[in-house]
């Protein structure tokens, strides 16, 4: 009799049992209605161990763990599929051995004439499966790894390259400076020459921490349109006569609420990049770079750091230089990275107009294709009520002479002593009166006993105990006709938008900005 022949012999039970002794790889066995083994076939005696003999009648949960048995796992697996009528589930399993697997487990009721008859039961071993997943995982995390530690590395080595020039630059400066022979109009030009050395040091770290998003931004509401129109005179001049810049402005008001000021330098940073993208280009082409503002209601779907259901004003700034090449795109926004000519930056605009648009709520995304060109789309909140009280152009203080003194007394809040020194000789020679407190809590005793003593009290934010910020609120409810203003770098407080409502005098502040800022509120007492 021939092998087909043999199996149409078969009755249809002992022909589905060939087919199940057949399957190696799943084990495949009926359960009863209380969950006790009374078919098993040998895929099953090979994943778990058990003979047929060994097994049947036994219950099912001896292939589950004993924690697992303790929170009767068994017995509610068995209920769902009675009550479901379909299981599927992952789990470990235990092995005669007791070695453990995971297991990819379906489980189906039997009813005969509506009455159950008890369970089918299929179960995988997939652990490898697990286990090449968990490698990917770990590929990944590790490549992850890789990567954070290639920008740590470019960020302190740009770190160290940057402030390593502007510490020599310092150096060389004021030993120049001490120089008895110097003559006036050199003593002159060094000091101006290291005044601007330090204002390039504020910027870098200013940038640095836009990056992070540990920059406090100072948000106010103002006419996105006015603000671009004012400063296209300022664009072109940085563009250059070679290079046209066209405006292509949608005429409705689009207000925003967010710091001006970091809006300012993010498009000046698109724009001086679109300019350097664009420099081996002058003279073969007409070289145009395009400003668009418009309105993005629906968010692009690779952009999911943004919250759905938003409203965007979208600021674009597109050349039609030679592009950027795909392989770099991932990482044109990690700080200190750059294909500019060397020394012509230091590679941190670009992070700094992502850190200022995710820090606002938005985002920034780039387009490219080579020969043709790139976009950077600036996506920002956009403000649904109109500007009650637009902000003007100008917003400089009052005018004042840059010699000139004030009269008060200021209660100094600083716990380093080298800071505070600085601070105290800035103050006194502006013509006030000083006391140095060394902590918040100094700061309170001395106004406990005298507070009428001091006009105005200035204080760093991070300091051990109490912070700035707590010093500032608790004198506004002491003393609350007490004008305190905060002075900081950076502050985990600051950049997490606390003391919002407080004023900020950004270190390290200048003559001009600190009398500017005391002259306010002192003049108004």
């Amino acid at each position: 009799m021939s092998s087909i022949s043999a199996i149409h012999a078969m009755s249809g039970v002992d022909r589905f049992q060939k087919l199940v002794d057949t399957i190696k790889d799943c084990a495949i066995f009926m359960l009863d209605t209380e969950g006790h083994v009374i078919s098993w076939n040998s895929g099953a005696e090979r994943l778990v161990g058990y003979s047929e003999l060994e097994i049947l009648g036994r219950h099912f949960s001896c292939f589950y763990t004993r924690e697992d048995i303790a929170e009767g796992v068994p017995e509610h697996i068995l209920n769902t599929a009675r009550q479901s009528g379909h299981l599927e589930t992952e789990g470990w399993r235990v092995r005669k051995d007791g070695s453990r697997f995971r297991a990819m487990v379906i489980m189906d009721p039997i009813f005969e004439n509506g009455t159950l008859f008890g369970f089918a039961k299929f179960t995988r071993d997939i652990s490898l499966k697990i286990k090449a997943e968990q490698d990917l995982l770990g590929a990944r995390e590790a490549l992850r790894n890789a990567q954070r530690m290639d920008v740590l590395g470019r960020l302190t080595s740009g770190v160290a390259h940057e402030f390593g020039n502007l510490l020599a630059v310092l150096r060389s400066g004021t030993e120049r400076l001490a120089r008895a022979d110097l003559a006036d109009q050199d003593r002159s030009d060094s000091q101006k020459f290291l005044i601007e050395t330090i204002d390039h040091a504020t910027s870098l770290t200013s940038q640095l921490l836009n990056f992070s998003r540990g920059q406090p931004l100072r948000p106010e509401q103002f006419d996105l349109i006015d603000r671009l129109l004012a400063m296209r005179p300022l664009l072109e001049t940085m563009l250059g006569d070679s290079i046209t810049l066209k405006m292509q402005l949608v005429p409705e008001l689009v207000p925003v609420d967010t710091d001006r000021h970091q809006f300012e330098t993010a498009i000046v940073n698109l724009i001086v990049n679109a300019r350097e993208a664009m420099i081996d280009e002058i003279g073969v082409k007409d070289c145009v770079v395009t400003l668009t503002v418009g309105s993005a209601n629906e968010i692009p779907e690779h952009l999911a750091s943004l919250p759905p259901g938003g409203s965007y004003v979208t600021i674009s700034v597109s050349d039609n230089g030679p592009g950027i090449n795909k392989s770099i795109l991932p990482v044109i926004f990690e700080p200190f990275f750059t294909t500019k000519r060397q020394r012509s930056g230091a590679g941190l605009g670009l992070s700094q107009v992502q850190g200022f648009a995710r820090q606002s709520g938005g985002d920034v995304e780039v387009s490219s294709a080579i020969g043709k060109g790139t976009t950077f789309a600036l996506h920002l909140p956009r403000v649904r009520r109109r500007i009650v009280n637009p902000i003007a152009i100008d917003t400089l203080p009052p005018s004042y002479a840059e010699d000139c003194e004030l009269s008060g007394s200021v209660l100094l809040v600083e716990d380093n002593a080298r800071t505070a020194d600085s601070s105290l000789a800035l103050l006194e020679d502006i013509g006030l009166k000083t006391t140095w407190a060394r902590n918040a809590e100094e700061a309170l005793t001395k106004l406990q006993q005298s507070e009428e003593n001091y006009d105005l009290v200035l204080t760093d934010v991070v300091m051990p105990g109490m912070s700035g910020i707590a010093l500032a609120r608790t004198i506004g409810r002491r003393w609350p006709q007490k004008p305190v203003i905060l002075t900081s770098g950076y502050s985990n407080e600051l950049a997490a938008g606390h003391g919002g409502e407080l004023e900020l005098l950004q270190k390290p502040y200048n003559r001009k900005t600190l009398l500017s800022t005391l002259q306010r509120h002192l003049l108004a007492q």
